[in-house]
């Protein structure tokens, strides 16, 4: 996913090391079949991804283009 960053028009946030453990194994409370993470885990990405999207949003409401 990294090589298809393309600064303003894609960013790529690397969350995934937010759901290992320190052995670096995924834990079944995060991840129980081992392919799709528990609901609880979508709140941990958030609090994750939430200040690049504030900071985005803040920044598309400055704009010329805005209305406000």
């Amino acid at each position: 996913m990294r090589k298809f960053h393309a600064g303003e028009k894609i960013i790529y946030l690397p969350v995934g090391h937010y759901f290992l453990e320190d052995d670096g194994s995924i834990s079944r409370i995060i991840m129980p079949d081992f392919l799709h993470i528990f609901p609880f885990a979508y709140e941990i990405r958030a609090t994750q991804i939430e200040p690049t999207i504030a900071a985005l949003l803040d920044d598309k409401s400055k704009s010329p283009d805005s209305s406000d």
